[in-house]
């Protein structure tokens, strides 16, 4: 499918047009720059409330919004902030090495030399259950409970599972209770409401 979409590409921009080649999971470097926004946009709104972000905390599948939000630490928060990607498919490993290659991609696109700061980076992979697609007990109880105490919408495949990832790493003393938290909410609701997800609703 792929070689495909690249063919139509080539052709396209032959024929004049300027096609823009988006891969599979949207990740591209531009999404990426978008996230980085979303870290400035945060900044912003929390420094009304003389609040400063100390993590940023999302689903980790296909690299770009993990990025952004890192390279938006660096940028707008000098650094300070940490950004937490609850993996929902993937082990730590290919994970890291992916963000660590977007990362020179982004750099070099930028135009500045940027070192990886990986001490800002954790990546955690023990949230994912059997497997991508497939909801755990711990995504399904963090959907309820933020329903329940908060009116806030989760899904199983993507916030789910990344909230559990939070909720545990709060448990365990790796993010603290009094730091402030970003919980990157990135969409997946209305999977939510697939038929073979309908089960998962009950008890909201």
């Amino acid at each position: 499918m792929e070689g495909k979409v690249r063919e139509l590409e080539r052709r396209l921009a032959g024929e004049g047009e300027v096609p823009y080649y988006i891969p599979n999971g949207c990740r591209a470097l531009h999404g990426a720059l978008g996230y980085a926004g979303c870290v400035r946009e945060a900044v912003d709104q929390l420094h009304e409330l003389n609040l400063a972000p100390d993590w940023f905390v999302v689903a980790y599948g296909t690299t770009g919004t993990m990025l952004g939000l890192l390279l938006g630490s660096l940028l707008y928060c000098h650094g300070e902030a940490k950004v937490a990607g609850i993996s929902v498919s993937r082990p730590v490993d290919p994970l890291a090495e992916r963000l660590e290659q977007g990362w020179r991609e982004a750099a070099d696109f930028l135009e500045l030399e940027l070192d990886f700061p990986g001490d800002n980076a954790l990546i955690a992979d023990e949230y994912v259950g059997e497997g991508y697609g497939i909801p755990t007990e711990a995504g399904l109880e963090a959907i309820r409970l933020l329903a329940r105490r908060e009116g806030l919408i989760l899904d199983p495949v993507y916030t789910g599972k990344a909230m559990a990832g939070l909720l545990d790493l709060v448990r365990i003393g790796i993010v603290c209770t009094d730091e402030v938290v970003v919980f990157v909410h990135t969409g997946g609701v209305p999977g939510l409401f697939a038929d073979r997800q309908l089960p998962y609703l009950q008890g909201i």
